[in-house]
């Protein structure tokens, strides 16, 4: 591997983890075109709020301008310029005064993990109700005493456009094989941004080979975008088979999870592959394995597209703020990178 590769994918990573990386957003958006920037032969591909796909629908953007907890005595409690995961995804505006144990009924924490923020990420498809609230680690919010805590949530909705990128190498045959992961996830690495940036590297570095089969890679949002993609870019796309990527440099043990019917192309080479990898590579079947995703989107009835998933896991720091650029393994990274290619 040169430096100037893994210069790319870790500058890459610093330059778009922090960016308010949610469903629909401007910052969204601008890191979108930060990695079509990036990684060559790329496109953004946009459906506006209110689009539909099934019973799914993209959703409107949502913009953060400030939140924020404050105690009577005038102290910061928490501060959404301190980390994205302060703030639930999605959360309206709300401004008042609260006392602690209505606090705590919009606060999420975890006694596993005292010291750290969590992603409360199921707030995020709540769009037609969403409720405002915080991630106050558990070892501050516990040691707040009773009274009155003031709330200050300044966000709005507004539509705009749910975005995705593609990234593709052309072969001889429009017959793709697709790689695919989720671009969201705020302030967080490991899950979804690491994923997408293995998966852009692998069709970087095919541009110097000559394939019969063309590839591309797919960074979008988790499941929604999956869905929209495959219902309307897929057949155009000539997108035979697709693997979900995941988690490429985490301190996790590699995993392949099959296609649903297991006997798809795609997991025979994956199968193959994984006997001389030089470290054990955990299988299982569909939606058995340690992390559930997008190959919901394609592997079913109504699409019809295999779908497998690479990924390492499990690891300590899912779907909380210890998720940085500081735990993103290189050479782990790098083997999953290998993997795919």
């Amino acid at each position: 591997m040169s430096n100037q590769i893994e210069t790319r994918w870790r500058e890459a990573l610093n330059q778009l983890w922090q960016r308010n990386r949610v469903h629909v957003s401007k910052d969204m958006s601008a890191a979108y075109r930060e990695l079509a920037n990036i990684y060559s032969n790329s496109r953004v591909i946009s459906f506006p709020s209110g689009a539909k796909a099934g019973y799914w629908v993209a959703p409107q953007g949502w913009e953060v301008d400030s939140a924020t907890v404050t105690a009577c005595d005038g102290s910061v409690i928490t501060d959404y310029e301190d980390c994205r995961l302060a703030l639930w995804t999605n959360s309206p505006p709300f401004e008042g005064i609260v006392n602690l144990d209505e606090l705590k009924a919009h606060n999420i924490c975890s006694s596993k993990y005292p010291d750290r923020r969590i992603f409360h990420f199921r707030n995020q498809y709540r769009h037609e109700a969403p409720q405002w609230g915080f991630s106050i680690p558990h070892e501050i919010i516990e040691q707040l005493t009773e009274g009155n805590y003031t709330i200050n949530i300044k966000t709005k909705f507004e539509d705009s456009f749910m975005e995705m990128v593609e990234t593709r190498h052309s072969g001889e045959l429009s017959k793709t094989l697709l790689l695919v992961g989720h671009f969201d996830h705020p302030d967080m690495c490991l899950d979804g941004l690491v994923g997408c940036l293995a998966g852009h590297e692998a069709i970087e570095r095919l541009k110097s080979h000559k394939t019969k089969l063309s590839y591309a890679m797919l960074s979008t949002v988790e499941i929604v975008g999956s869905v929209f993609y495959a219902k309307y870019e897929a057949k155009k796309r000539d997108i035979r088979e697709a693997m979900f990527v995941a988690t490429a440099g985490a301190e996790a043990p590699l995993c392949y999870q099959k296609t649903f019917d297991k006997v798809s192309a795609i997991d025979n080479v994956m199968l193959h592959i994984s006997k001389h990898m030089g470290e054990e590579v955990a299988t299982f079947n569909f939606r058995e394995g340690p992390l559930g995703n997008d190959e919901i989107a394609f592997d079913t009835g109504f699409n019809s597209i295999p779908c497998g998933s690479i990924m390492r896991a499990p690891f300590d720091q899912y779907h909380t703020d210890a998720d940085t650029p500081d735990v993103v393994n290189t050479e782990k990274f790098e083997q999953t990178v290998v993997m795919i290619m």
